[in-house]
């Protein structure tokens, strides 16, 4: 049955409607004289058994289910529950203490008030009891050892033993014999060796703080003494606890006094552990400080690439390791200057101050390993220091911090007292330089990364520029068959290739190659294509058409940027055709079978003004006959290198060409594609390769 499920409002009307009852009943017995007659104590020891288990019920549920192992939840459930027992233990002692005082255990066989008082008393103690029983069961299993288990299955079992040989003889008062007492007495002798073996498990106890450890202290040696001088008052016999539990039920002197007794034991043994531990609480404590801050440290290192609170970080804890005063941390540039980067209770301006002479800096930059000084007034450099910014610095330590092997700054601490670090100090504070080692370089790798993803990012964004702005279908033009292809390389160049219609309507093929990698290259790639597209409508041919682009451009692209290109103009069908270019790859003229570089004069668009441009441009006209093959192409073709880094070159075209034959477009471009696979032999490709085939035939093949 699951107890957190039961409404807390109606077991607290069960309770007290039981109570009402067993109470009612009581008086009635008293009244009428029969409150020794069995009568009175099996009714007597059935309402207590009925009692008992909505207070249980009300007080535990759930609680076990909040404590796992050695957790910090754990330890604050421990000691509220500890508090509590305390607080109700010291509440039955006043209790014991007032009806002690009043004598009400010479009224009670005449009174109804001192009868019911009595019983309350007693109902008290026993649901203390309860609670004192659960709270050792609950946490013996929590900080159980190999035997608890089978332990405690003997401690219950005694305590049945107890409750019910008790019953026995009050029912049957012949039982009680000196046989059954010498045996009660070595069960209980038994049993306490029993609880003492018990309740060894109390390792926790050394990783307490002090401050708990003393609170732990006094709480269990109050419930030591105050349950040791109750028990012993219900082992006499005749004081008022002794008569109110006996007239109550059978079985609840040797229940409370059970429970109280075990209790004794089990915290006498926790008084005795932590008063062991209490002496090496501080080396305990120090350890665990340690081991938190590196815990953090690694924390922030693992999740953060933030420089400024990784350093803020380091010097934190190395104050919270140490018990230090002030800190910082000083990273050195490559230059030589000094940062102060990161620092507690002493900001740069106060150490500026403190080290106006440069002498602590000059120290700290000839360290190769961790710099201890005891007392600063007692060293002879550093008592000339100007310490009036931090009177109360008494010692120093300095843990220089290293970054794929060069020394990139240190770690200062300072401390309050004399010779107040120790060599525990020393090597948390090399662990945390370690760690900031490796968060550096980390940082450095992570940020490589980024802008590796970041230049990747560029390139595919700068591929996409590039792809959308070429033709995706090329025009149909009357005796002329044209191909063109590009294969971008890893890094982007600025290729471009397009068909555009001159003013007097005919085709001019347009090649290019703008210099520059990456975006800036496929922007200007961009802008070009934009300028051809407008100024190829105002062009009667191609040399005037590349002559309007450098005027366009000479003053808007940057000085460290310019463009090569070609511009092939169609003057008809009967194959006449005209070939200008700035400063552009030659073209390769396959005609009667002889394959010829055409290399008309020219300069590279941007690279010079209107008049010197114009004055270098040269266009020269082309006669097609059936057959002939025109070839333009970027550098990235001749230039592409193999893996012993020789160029393909120029003459590797013109044996293609030669070898062709009467090939259409479609397969020399394949014939293209093999010579640069087989000749790359699969090394990675630098510029983009573009080319164009243009090829005369009335009847294409």
């Amino acid at each position: 049955m699951d107890l957190k499920k039961i409404n807390k409002t109606v077991i607290v009307t069960i309770i007290i409607g039981l109570l009402i009852v067993r109470f009612a009943g009581d008086a009635l017995l008293f009244i009428i004289d029969k409150s020794d007659t069995n009568v009175a104590i099996l009714w007597k020891t059935l309402t207590t058994l009925i009692l008992i288990i909505p207070v249980y019920i009300l007080i535990f549920r759930g609680l076990n289910s909040k404590i796992s192992g050695y957790s910090e939840e754990a330890e604050k459930i421990f000691f509220l529950q500890l508090n509590r027992i305390s607080l109700l233990i010291f509440i039955l002692f006043s209790f014991y203490l007032f009806l002690h005082f009043i004598k009400l255990k010479t009224q009670i066989s005449n009174n109804l008030f001192a009868l019911l008082s009595s019983e309350i008393y007693a109902l008290y103690s026993i649901i203390l009891s309860v609670y004192i029983l659960f709270f050792i069961w609950l946490w013996l299993l929590n900080k159980r050892h190999r035997r608890t288990i089978f332990q405690l299955v003997i401690l219950r079992n005694g305590l049945f033993y107890f409750v019910i040989v008790e019953v026995l003889i009050t029912l049957f008062p012949s039982m009680n014999k000196p046989v059954v007492s010498i045996v009660s007495k070595l069960m209980a002798i038994f049993i306490a060796i029993v609880m003492l073996s018990t309740s060894r498990n109390n390792q926790w106890l050394a990783l307490l703080p002090k401050p708990e450890k003393i609170k732990l202290l006094w709480l269990s040696l109050f419930v030591v003494l105050v349950n040791s001088y109750i028990t012993y008052s219900i082992y006499l016999g005749n004081t008022i606890i002794n008569v109110s539990l006996l007239g109550f039920s059978p079985g609840a002197i040797s229940f409370v006094a059970f429970v109280l007794g075990i209790s004794v034991i089990y915290f006498f043994r926790i008084l005795i552990s932590v008063l062991a531990s209490i002496p090496t609480s501080y080396i305990i404590e120090r350890k665990m400080r340690e081991l938190s801050s590196l815990r953090e440290l690694n924390k922030v290192v693992s999740d953060s690439i933030e420089m400024n609170l990784l350093l803020e970080t380091v010097v934190r804890l190395a104050l919270k390791s140490t018990k230090g005063l002030a800190g910082w941390i000083e990273l050195y540039d490559k230059d030589g200057t000094t940062n102060i980067s990161a620092s507690q209770n002493l900001d740069e301006e106060k150490i500026n101050i403190l080290d106006k002479s440069s002498e602590l800096e000059k120290i700290f930059k000839s360290l190769e390993k961790p710099l201890v000084i005891d007392s600063i007034y007692e060293d002879k450099i550093l008592s000339k220091l100007n310490w009036s910014v931090i009177p109360t610095a008494r010692a120093l330590i300095a843990v220089p911090l290293h970054s794929s092997g060069d020394k990139i700054g240190v770690l200062v601490v300072l401390c309050t007292d004399e010779y107040g670090f120790d060599d525990d100090d020393v090597k948390i504070l090399t662990a945390f330089s370690d760690n900031v080692s490796i968060a550096i370089e980390n940082s450095r790798l992570v940020k490589d990364s980024i802008e590796k993803e970041r230049y990747k990012q560029e390139l595919m964004l700068a591929r996409n520029i590039t792809e959308k702005l070429l033709p995706q279908k090329l025009p149909s033009l009357k005796n002329y068959h044209v191909k063109a292809f590009s294969l971008p390389a890893e890094e982007v160049g600025g290729d471009y290739y397009d068909i555009v219609n001159l003013k007097n309507g005919k085709p001019c093929i347009i090649i290019a190659d703008v210099s520059g990698k990456g975006m800036s290259a496929a922007f200007y790639m961009a802008q070009l294509k934009g300028v051809v597209m407008s100024l190829a409508r105002e062009s009667e041919c191609g040399k005037e058409l590349l002559k309007r682009i450098n005027t366009t451009l000479y003053k808007a692209i940057d000085r460290q940027m310019y463009i090569t290109m070609s511009a092939f103009v169609i003057d008809n069908e009967e194959g006449k055709a005209t070939f200008a270019r700035a400063g552009h790859m030659p073209g390769l003229f396959k005609n009667n079978g002889d394959v010829t570089e055409i290399i008309p004069r020219g300069i590279g668009v941007g690279l010079a003004p209107q008049d010197t441009f114009n004055e270098h441009i040269e266009e020269l006209e082309l006669q097609f006959k059936e057959n002939d093959v025109f070839l333009l192409f970027t550098d990235g073709l001749n230039e592409l290198k193999n893996q012993k880094q020789n160029d393909l070159g120029i003459e590797s075209l013109v044996d293609l060409l030669k070898q062709s034959g009467n090939d259409n477009p479609i397969a020399i471009e394949s014939k293209l594609k093999n010579l640069i696979t087989d000749f790359s032999q699969d090394e990675s490709q630098i510029d983009d390769i573009t080319v164009v085939i243009v090829k005369y035939a009335k009847m294409l093949k």
